[in-house]
């Protein structure tokens, strides 16, 4: 069965209402950092600005190479013993090395929740209510989380309103069959277009150590602190944005047939490498995406994959 056919009837990102859906994380990992250092940990060593582990909002993070290149993206959650770090299961296990590289004498440790634990997606008008009837109201504002002793949610930006539900699979299971009694299961490639429409990049294995935070937009989304201390890259990345010029931007696209991989060179009308490809998924006979696109082409007939992609604004 292919992605877009697992998407629920009538649900279409950017076209439809979605009447609602259910995820099971398919091609997501947690990763827990634990530890009474681990807040200062993640602050030296991601891009963006930690809140605190008792702190009610999330944040999407990049991993940078000492070059700026980023190597992860993960949405980090607070929890009771650090944080749980949601990201793409391709890039995962590379992450937790680097992540272990730079432990030293930190009281610190990383690594991977395992099977034992959870993410479920879910939207529809109706999943606030299920939440709370399980004691988990989810937050009104976008990016923020709830948490009990065992399970947290999130409500993730864009439209139509998206939650992550995480914890023990066994904490989950009462929510997660009640949830499946209502609303009908959705495959990746749906909560990946999702995402698309909402701006939320990824980094995926062919994407890393290739895009500045800035070439997808992560200093828009709130992923990128330029006050604080020196984190991994942060030469580069600072000198960009002080710079006042960004070469390369990402930008939402649509294109035909079959969605290319994440990382797939974008060409110019002339055969001038224009760009990548960040991420896509199916849409109808078509796909969504976004695209980090250069300055000076975004005017241009682009292709990905020796068909045309159309760009339809930042997002």
């Amino acid at each position: 069965m292919s992605e877009d056919r697992e998407t629920p009837a009538g649900s279409r990102a950017g076209h439809d209402t979605p009447p609602g859906a259910l995820g099971t994380g398919d091609g997501y990992t947690v990763v827990a950092v634990t530890g009474e250092q681990a807040h200062d940990f993640l602050q030296r060593i991601l891009t963006a600005e930690i809140p605190a582990v008792d702190a009610e909002g999330t944040v999407l993070a990049g991993l940078c190479t000492p070059k700026g290149r980023l190597l992860a993206l993960a949405r980090l959650v607070p929890w009771h013993d650090g944080y749980r770090l949601v990201l793409p299961e391709d890039v995962a296990e590379d992450t937790v090395a680097r992540l272990r590289m730079y432990v030293l004498r930190s009281r610190v440790e990383a690594a991977p929740c395992g099977p034992d634990w959870q993410l479920l997606q879910a939207t529809g008008p109706e999943v606030p209510e299920h939440l709370a009837a399980h004691g988990l109201p989810p937050p009104r504002t976008t990016e923020a989380r709830t948490r009990d002793a065992d399970r947290a949610v999130v409500h993730l930006p864009g439209a139509p309103e998206r939650y992550w539900i995480l914890g023990p699979a066994a904490a989950l299971a009462p929510l997660r069959d009640a949830l499946a009694q209502q609303l009908p299961a959705a495959g990746p490639g749906y909560w990946r277009r999702l995402a698309i429409a909402a701006g939320q990049p990824q980094i995926h294995a062919a994407t890393r150590d290739l895009l500045l935070p800035q070439m997808v937009n992560l200093d828009h989304l709130g992923g990128v602190s330029f006050s604080k201390g020196c984190f991994p890259g942060q030469e580069v990345v600072a000198r960009t944005h002080h710079r006042g010029r960004i070469k390369q931007r990402m930008y939402r696209a649509q294109g035909t047939g079959e969605p290319p991989a994440p990382g797939t060179e974008i060409r110019s009308g002339s055969g001038q490498l224009a760009g990548h490809l960040v991420v896509a998924a199916p849409d109808g006979d078509s796909y969504a995406a976004l695209a980090s696109i250069q300055e000076g082409y975004t005017e241009a007939g682009l292709a990905a994959a020796g068909r045309a992609l159309q760009l339809e604004g930042l997002p």
